[in-house]
């Protein structure tokens, strides 16, 4: 991967895992990001390093890779702007999206056991194919949503999609 396909690569994925950072460190093949519990860095080959105080993870990116099949299982990410992310086939269980902003994101196949939607901005977004066993919605917007089986919520789902 060329080293710009990576810079790109590190700038999408930090967008995404947190909104105020601190770039420690950005040369050809590296950049490093630090902010308060949160350690991100990026190596030559675009291997992604994400580290917390509680647990570390990584996820080796390639050409094709979009936003698809991202790992943030257990993650706090309470009004996260993924608005018009490509997510789909990621695995977001357990995770707190509450009052997230996801209007118009791609969640179809996402795992979304027990994740928390409450409040969260769901319009235009779809989920077709998505395993929302035990998610919850409460106060959620729907409007437009594709639900899990294919069809569109009505412009007044909020909480559940009608």
């Amino acid at each position: 991967m060329n080293t710009s396909r990576q810079a790109r690569l590190a700038v999408t994925l930090i967008g995404m895992l947190i909104g105020a950072c601190l770039v420690t460190q950005a040369r050809a093949g590296n950049v490093s990001v630090r902010a308060p519990g949160v350690d991100i860095q990026v190596g030559e080959g675009a291997q992604v390093q994400v580290g917390s105080a509680a647990k570390s993870r990584s996820h080796v990116a390639n050409d094709n890779d979009a936003d698809d099949e991202l790992e943030m299982a257990n993650q706090s990410l309470q009004g996260v702007d993924w608005s018009r992310r490509q997510l789909a086939g990621a695995n977001l269980t357990n995770a707190d999206l509450s009052g997230a902003n996801l209007a118009g994101a791609n969640l179809s196949r996402a795992n979304l056991v027990n994740t928390n939607f409450a409040g969260a901005d769901l319009s235009g977004a779809s989920l077709s194919g998505a395993n929302i066993v035990n998610a919850r919605f409460k106060g959620a917007v729907l409007t437009n949503a594709v639900w899990v089986d294919g069809h569109r919520c009505k412009a007044d789902s909020i909480g559940r999609c009608r």
